[in-house]
């Protein structure tokens, strides 16, 4: 195991135990009058989930990446770069029409 699946698996372990500690502290001050509470307006929330969201599927891209190289076939990339590279031409044809006209 390397050092970065240690990093998150002790992560994971402390997450899990803090979350756990939480849960039983809740469960026994039902009583306790000195609770916080976080009031968050709908923008913010959704800001927030984004977030998280946009954290999770850049781990899950991370690792497609690291498992996969080659996402896209060299062969469609050579095509995209050849239509780039025609299409910058054709550009700047158009450009020196259109500055000669002027």
């Amino acid at each position: 195991m390397n050092n970065k699946e240690q990093q998150e698996l002790l992560f994971k372990q402390l997450t899990h135990h803090f979350l756990s500690e939480q849960l039983e502290q809740l469960k026994g001050n039902k009583e306790d009058k000195n609770r916080s509470f976080i009031y968050l307006e709908s923008n913010t929330i959704n800001i927030l989930l984004v977030y998280l969201l946009m954290q999770m599927n850049t781990k899950k891209t991370n690792e497609t990446a690291s498992n996969n190289n080659n996402l896209i076939p060299e062969e469609i990339v050579e095509e995209i770069n050849s239509v780039l590279h025609n299409n910058k031409k054709s550009f700047e044809d158009i450009i020196s029409q259109l500055k000669e006209k002027t």
